[in-house]
């Protein structure tokens, strides 16, 4: 049963926030019993998930939106061009609650007010995220691949415009 937390805000990452979200996605990377990528997959990973990159994709035109519980960041997601989900990290002890979601829908939101709203949102989920995006309303689109030792399932969800 999931829990949930109303007392969530959901941010825009600003400028100079970028190692709160790098420092939010890596302890929930490290933390996932489900990831098995390989050591290239990991540094690959890392270097995706670090402050510069997330910088560098915040000026590319990614929405970056991170979960407050208080002061704490507890969740984050970033939603790129022409549509697809590169980052949703929930920290371990806030999992089950309603924020994944809620980041999701708020940045396809945030991404449909800035840009044309895309016809659907792709993800390349980690094997262990699977369920939790069928809960959102995703398919599979395609076997288990792997990728600079990143293993992933490609998933996507019809928006309709």
């Amino acid at each position: 049963m999931e829990k949930s937390s109303p007392n969530v805000s959901l941010r825009h990452l600003l400028s100079g926030q970028e190692a709160l979200a790098s420092d939010l996605v890596m302890r929930s990377y490290r933390a996932a019993t489900t990831t098995d990528d390989s050591p290239e997959g990991v540094e690959e990973f890392t270097r995706y998930a670090a402050p510069a990159s997330i910088r560098g994709r915040l000026s590319a035109g990614s929405i970056v939106m991170v979960a407050f519980l208080g002061a704490s960041a507890a969740g984050v997601v970033e939603i790129r061009l022409p549509g697809h989900i590169g980052l949703l990290f929930i920290s371990s002890d806030h999992q089950g609650r309603g924020i994944g979601r809620r980041l999701c829908e708020a940045a396809i939101e945030a991404f449909a007010r800035r840009y044309t709203r895309p016809s659907k949102v792709t993800v390349k989920a980690s094997p262990g995220s699977v369920a939790f995006y069928e809960k959102l309303g995703f398919v599979t689109a395609g076997g288990v691949t792997e990728f600079n030792g990143i293993r992933f399932v490609p998933m996507e969800r019809e928006l309709g415009v």
